[in-house]
This record gives C-alpha cells, sequence and structure tokens, in this order.
C-alpha cells in the first residue's frame, strides 16, 4: 500500500511521512509486548487456524482467509506467528487512523476557513503534526485495542477494514479518483461477510458516498461499478460452503453452509433492534 502525495497538500511529512513513522513505533510496541502463546481469546483463533476443530468452519470467511496460510506452519509456530501478524496489522490501523486524520478537512467553521491556506481545507498550523499522533496514542494505547493488538484477534481485521475503508472515502476527497471509491466499496462488502455491525451502518456509509460524491453519484455507469464491486466482496459468503461441501471430514450442503451464516448475522441484528426497541 503506498500514500500518494500532492503539491497542493501542506507539509507532506504529516500526510505521508508521519503516518509511516507513527505505525512503525506501533509496530514495535506491539511486538514488545505481544503474547508469545495463547491467551483465553486468542485460543480459538489459533485452534480454527491449526485445523484443530473438527465443526463445520462456517462464519467468518474474510477471517479465514487471513489466517489460513498459518496452518502450514509448524504447530509451535502457529501461535507466535499468528500473534505477531496480528500486531502488524493492529499497526497498519494506527497508520490509516494518522493518515485519516491528517486528511480530515477543516472547513466546516468560518474560524476553521481562516486558519487553511490550501485548496484542500486540511489544517495548516505549525502544530498540524499533533492531530495524527494524538490520535494514533488513544487508539494504539486505549487497553482494549493494545490487548487485541497483543494476541491475535478477529477484531483487527473488522477495525482494519473499518480504517481502510475511511481512509479510501478521505483519499476519493482530495484526489478524485474513482478507484478509491470502488476499493471502499468491495472491502466494505468483504468487511459484511465478516461482522453483521457492517451491515447496520451500511446506510451510514453509503450516504457518505452520496455526500462526497455529490449529484455525480446518480452517474448510470458509477452505480453499475459500484454494484459489480459491492457484488465482489459480498461473493466471499460462497468460500466457506463451497468448501465445507467438498470437506472430507466434515461435510455439509452447500445451501445449509451458506444459510448458517446469514442465519446468524440476521438472529443478531434481530436480537440487537429488539434489544434496543425494548430499552427506548
Amino acid at each position: 500500500m503506498t500514500f500518494e502525495c500532492n503539491s497542493a497538500l501542506p507539509k507532506r511529512f504529516v500526510t505521508s511521512a508521519l503516518p509511516w513513522l507513527i505505525g512503525l513505533v506501533a509496530a514495535l510496541i506491539y511486538f514488545a509486548t505481544m503474547s508469545r502463546w495463547a491467551t483465553i481469546n486468542s485460543i480459538g483463533i489459533i485452534a480454527r487456524a491449526s485445523g484443530w476443530l473438527w465443526q463445520p468452519d462456517l462464519h467468518q470467511p474474510l477471517a479465514f482467509l487471513f489466517y489460513y496460510p498459518f496452518r502450514f506452519l509448524p504447530e509451535p509456530l502457529i501461535a507466535p506467528a499468528l500473534n505477531g501478524f496480528n500486531a502488524l496489522m493492529a499497526a497498519l490501523v494506527v497508520t490509516l487512523l494518522a493518515r485519516s486524520v491528517a486528511l480530515l478537512p477543516h472547513d466546516r467553521t468560518s474560524d476553521q476557513r481562516d486558519l487553511v491556506d490550501n485548496e484542500h481545507s486540511l489544517f495548516s498550523s505549525k502544530l498540524r503534526w499533533i492531530q495524527p499522533v494524538l490520535a494514533a496514542v488513544v487508539l494504539g494505547l486505549q487497553i482494549s485495542f493494545w490487548e487485541d493488538a497483543t494476541a491475535v484477534s478477529a477484531e483487527i481485521i473488522d477495525a482494519l477494514v473499518f480504517a481502510y475503508v475511511v481512509r479510501c472515502l478521505l483519499e476519493f476527497r482530495i484526489y478524485q479518483r474513482q478507484t478509491w471509491i470502488y476499493r471502499a466499496v468491495f472491502v466494505y462488502a468483504a468487511g459484511i461477510t465478516n461482522n453483521w455491525a457492517l451491515i447496520a451502518l451500511a446506510p451510514c456509509f453509503l450516504a457518505a458516498i452520496v455526500w462526497i460524491k455529490g449529484v455525480a453519484f446518480f452517474n448510470g455507469g458509477f452505480l453499475l461499478r459500484v454494484l459489480l464491486w459491492g457484488l465482489g466482496g459480498l461473493s466471499l459468503y460462497l468460500l466457506l460452503p463451497v468448501l465445507q461441501s467438498f470437506s472430507s471430514s466434515a461435510p455439509l450442503d452447500f445451501w445449509a453452509g451458506l444459510k448458517a451464516n446469514l442465519g446468524l448475522q440476521k438472529r443478531t441484528l434481530a436480537n440487537v433492534y429488539y434489544f434496543f426497541k425494548a430499552n427506548k
């Protein structure tokens, strides 16, 4: 992944080099403090990646893709390798956060507009570096995130998806390249197959694209490409049912496997809905 630069951006260091430096520091911290073996929260993922589970594997296909290569390692190395890979992903989340904060517009009020001196409304104060650094510190050293970063956790994959999608939308605001939108749609759709919460947040994601694109959003060609990229990401729903239908240890009908994953997400969303409805 490369962070592009533009001569119109004030002080390239803050928008391009600084996020990577922050991510490097985060990686060093996570590697220095990461677990060297399994924890109570990570034992399930380690068992799944090692191929020790006999039950059909039908949920979180994106996590399956991330962790599948580790089953080819010698068993004593699987847990530390997963933890190290997880620490690297967590550092990348922090990097993406720093980059996104550096790209946030500062033209919401008249006072903010008086302080910016560039066409993209990026913060142009000499202290512009404080914002991405502070955001990285608040997230990266928050106890729950640190715990997830130092022992393999599926939550880090969800955080990485969310951070990358936000980064894509902010990059599009500046560079106006359609590929940023397509990447965001594909990754968001793939994330939906891994986490039901992204289904609930989908209207917000769609509204963000409409807001940032304006009237151009309603172009037929653009909508068709967005639909195709979205379907490409959602096609991950088919991965585990297909693999499970050919499994020799626990074969399962394709449609039964597909309905198992979709049904779990549907029930979870319904439970959340009724919970908030009952507590109004």
